[in-house]
């Protein structure tokens, strides 16, 4: 996602109406919101951990995005596309690892990574 979708899917999840809105959501001004709709500017970090959070989701999941977005270096952009595949890969594989410990092993009784890394297996 880049930096104005990012901001339209805190607006659509919070059905807030306004910018005004959005950038009291996300603790920012409404200068902030204008200055990020336009073309060539893009999240800052606090902004990134701001919609990250507000979406629920990792924050760097989001610096990644708008590192990505922002880079015109081919090199550098190609590190950043590389960090995005692997920071997706390491996620999916966590998240389904603790996914399956949670129905494996009951909520009550989630272990640490190593112990859903194990539960996993199982199902392999």
């Amino acid at each position: 996602m880049n930096t104005t979708e990012y901001l339209e899917a805190v607006k659509k999840k919070y059905n807030l109406e306004s910018d005004y809105k959005l950038s009291q959501k996300l603790n920012i001004t409404r200068a902030a919101i204008s200055k990020y709709k336009k073309k060539g500017t893009y999240l800052d970090n606090f902004t990134c951990y701001q919609v990250a959070e507000a979406l629920g989701i990792e924050p760097q999941k989001v610096i990644i995005d708008i590192a990505i977005e922002k880079e015109r270096n081919e090199d550098k952009r190609g590190f950043w596309l590389k960090k995005a595949r692997e920071y997706s890969k390491a996620y999916s594989f966590f998240g389904a690892a603790f996914t399956t410990s949670i129905i494996l092993k009951g909520i009550d009784s989630i272990g640490f990574f190593g112990d859903a890394v194990r539960y996993i297996c199982l199902l392999c």
